[in-house]
């Protein structure tokens, strides 16, 4: 009888946990230009800790700018879904300018989410410094309409 009334509480505060556990973010933007016509590019979290998510995109489309400021619009979806006021992509590898990602095949990237934005602001946002992560704050996707 002990037992079953264990067993019981046990499922019952399992099933409390993953009812109260958040729902992971998913973006997606229909008709992207690529090199290839047009595509459905989907960004979504696919794990989440309290302090990082992991996330993943479907395919790195668009130009030299309009592919990044993609990633930004999702990523500034993703801190404001999460309740954060910063986020921050990895820092660049030597020699690289774009963030270091996780795994390539599918993108990945890890993003984590500072208390307080960076030091000091970069003398050129397109010249990131090997080993400075790139921070953003909900201020700039405010002043971005993201």
């Amino acid at each position: 009888m002990k037992i079953t009334v264990i067993a019981i509480a046990l499922t019952l505060c399992s099933v409390v946990a993953a009812a109260q556990e958040p729902s992971l973010y998913q973006f997606t933007v229909e008709d992207v230009p690529t090199g290839n016509g047009k595509q459905t590019v989907t960004f979504k979290e696919i794990e989440r800790t309290p302090t990082t998510s992991i996330v993943e995109l479907s395919a790195l489309a668009g130009g030299s700018v309009s592919g990044p400021m993609l990633i930004v619009r999702c990523m500034c979806g993703l801190a404001r879904a999460r309740g954060e006021q910063f986020f921050s992509l990895p820092a660049p590898e030597a020699g690289a300018r774009a963030p270091r990602t996780v795994s390539l095949n599918p993108v990945r990237m890890e993003v984590t989410f500072p208390k307080s934005g960076p030091a000091s602001t970069p003398a050129d946002v397109r010249d990131p410094k090997p080993g400075e992560p790139i921070v953003f704050s909900m201020a700039q996707c405010d002043l971005l309409k993201f």
